[in-house]
């Protein structure tokens, strides 16, 4: 099957033509007096040592590294500054003439933080900055990003939607994946995520980056793409945190708190957050067969509550040398009530048969993760660091259902255990080839093992009976082997980017309830590309294609029929194969001195392998399913 999707916000474009940059370049690294650590995405500026007037600025990466290039004839100095922190100055140097590379080696900043004897209330709105491969939120000072939630904070971001159920959607798309700090966290995905969003303060957040067309270090997942959460690193020294809460209409309630705790280069760090809710909902289902007319009515009401523990430490072991541990719990009680109405009759109108369904359901989530990285920094921009994340899901569900129709009444009780276990670890390299070429490179492991248990008792008027024609025990195994390298340029007004990631999928499926076994054997390739050209100071032109992937769920291949009412069954397919989504996009940016900018963009999506819906009558309930 194929699909195409075109988005269209502005078609453009121009001829590019390759120009090489003239001009010397300024390098260093920016690092914390106190902690050692390198000082990420801090402010450098270069002044001109005679009239002392601003020429040019630069901001630092991960790993505190700065060049500003085009730099010309002249003896100049380097001011570095970080919010919260103290300022630092260079040494004053010469640029000479001709190409060459003024290294300044490390500024040291003071990383305690500064004693104001007077407190000045500025505030400092969020920006948006367009990056080769992202685009980039930096979260400012405004009100929303002073006492809202992360949810409420992606709302001001363009192409990311949140509708009133906190769902969150990019370009349209709800197939989207949230990372943490560039890596995947149980919070964010499922049912969790939309809680979890919700009580991640937004003070907390440093950046928010949209990648719709991701590089080759990163998973394919995602039709629509990805984002990714940066929060602040906290180095200052002592006790510092913070507390929120929030309430809203429909019995809705947040409340958190956010500890950090810094001592010589070790920092502890802690949060709570509490989150109670309330969902209504109505659907109405009108069917028409040549020999009789169906009418149901849903209406049902849910109030979930949950709680989430978040603790962690981070060492800095050298200056060059970074671990972190950090662990996170979530509980989440979900009790709902729904009534469903069925009215059917005949070509005619009259009264053929009706029944009247009550349910009431008790669902107990828990999910534990714990997350490992070591990260060694070396030379101008270098590191490797590596990664490792466990974590656990699990969701035990009871359904109580009685249901009275036209020729008997009867009762049901169904039991639904939902687990996920997942293990994902990482090596990742980048090393600067020259000042202008960085290459990148890495190996990532996926073993994921998902459960699903189903069982059912009836009643047949003195007790309960199990069913056993309605049990089901499906377990199924995926693990993910990937490679990737990316190489990354920029000579002159160009920024390339190329990236290819090869993977191979061993999957495995069980339904021991039927003794049925499905396997699944794979290698993809997955090619990145992003290209950029600055026109001038103030044009540039990007484009850039991925390769994506969905791939069905373990709920997805289940192929046991599960009876969702009496009228309709629900069976996954353990055939399904992963859809694949060619992503290309083209824009064009222009911005001004004063932070004004404009950014138009094109995009098309072509899919392949489609999983579609399709539905089929089983004796007289119609069972639904998927086909690719």
């Amino acid at each position: 099957m194929k699909r195409f999707v075109l988005g269209i916000v502005v078609i453009c474009w121009i001829t590019i033509v390759f120009a090489a940059g003239n001009g010397s370049k300024v390098t260093g690294i920016l690092s914390g007096k106190t902690n050692k650590a390198p000082v990420e995405f801090a402010t450098i500026a270069l002044y001109e040592a005679t009239t002392k007037k601003l020429v040019t600025g630069a901001m630092t990466d991960s790993t505190g590294y700065f060049h500003l290039e085009d730099v010309p004839t002249g003896r100049y100095y380097l001011v570095g500054s970080y919010v919260g922190y103290g300022e630092t100055q260079s040494e004053m140097f010469i640029v000479g003439n001709g190409n060459q590379t003024v290294d300044v080696g490390v500024l040291w900043i003071d990383d305690k933080g500064q004693v104001l004897n007077e407190v000045v209330v500025a505030g400092r709105k969020s920006t948006f900055v367009p990056k080769l491969d992202r685009k980039v939120f930096n979260v400012g000072q405004d009100l929303m990003s002073s006492a809202g939630s992360a949810s409420e904070l992606m709302q001001n971001i363009p192409s990311v939607e949140v509708d009133l159920e906190g769902t969150v959607s990019l370009r349209g798309n709800e197939n989207v994946t949230i990372l943490i700090n560039g890596k995947p966290s149980a919070l964010m995905s499922g049912r969790t995520r939309t809680d979890a969003l919700n009580q991640l303060a937004a003070n907390s957040i440093e950046r928010i980056e949209v990648i719709t067309n991701p590089s080759a270090e990163y998973k394919p997942d995602g039709v629509s793409g990805i984002i990714n959460i940066v929060l602040k690193k906290e180095g200052k020294a002592g006790l510092n945190g913070t507390l929120t809460a929030n309430t809203g209409s429909h019995d809705r309630y947040n409340a958190g708190v956010n500890l950090n705790y810094g001592i010589n280069g070790v920092n502890f760090f802690g949060g709570y957050a509490f989150r109670q809710d309330r969902y209504d909902r109505s659907i109405f289902d009108n069917r028409t067969s040549p020999t009789e007319y169906i009418n149901q009515t849903t209406l049902g009401t849910g109030r979930p509550v949950s709680h989430t523990l978040r603790l962690g430490m981070g060492v800095n072991l050298s200056t060059h040398d970074v671990m972190e541990i950090s662990g996170s719990y979530n509980r989440r009680h979900f009790l709902r009530s729904e009534r469903i109405e069925s009215v059917t009759k005949d070509i005619n109108h009259h009264l053929e048969d009706f029944y009247f369904r009550n349910r009431r359901a008790d669902a107990r989530e828990n999910m534990w993760e714990g997350n490992f990285l070591y990260t060694h920094t070396y030379g101008k921009g270098n590191e490797w660091s590596v990664n490792y994340t466990y974590s656990s899901e699990s969701e035990d569900e009871q359904n109580e259902y009685s249901t009275m129709q036209m020729e008997n009444d009867t009762k049901d009780n169904e039991w639904v255990w939902d687990a996920n276990y997942l293990h994902i670890g990482k090596v990742h390299w980048q090393h600067h080839l020259s000042e202008w070429t960085k290459l990148s490179a890495g190996y990532e492991l996926e073993a994921l093992r998902a459960e699903q248990n189903y069982h059912v008792e009836n009643w047949d008027g003195a007790s309960f009976i199990p069913d056993l024609d309605r049990t089901s025990d499906f377990t199924h195994h995926r693990t993910l082997h990937s490679f990737f390298a990316t190489l990354e340029m920029n000579p002159g007004e160009w920024s390339l980017m190329a990236g290819l990631r090869g993977e191979y999928a061993d999957i495995r499926n069980n339904l021991y309830s039927l003794d049925s076994i499905t396997r699944q054997h794979y290698t993809n390739i997955y090619p990145t590309l992003h290209a950029s050209r600055k026109l001038n100071e103030h044009n540039e032109l990007q484009l850039s294609y991925s390769l994506r992937v969905n791939r069905p769920e373990g709920s997805d291949m289940n192929p046991f029929a599960e009876r969702i009412n009496p009228l309709s069954l629900s069976a996954g397919n353990p055939d399904l194969k992963p859809e694949k989504i060619h992503s290309v996009e083209a824009g064009w940016l222009w911005h001004n001195d004063t932070n004004a900018s404009l950014m138009t963009t094109v995009y098309y999506r072509y899919l392949t392998n489609q999983i579609t819906e399709v539905s089929h009558l089983v004796e007289t309930r119609a069972k639904n399913t998927q086909r690719s």
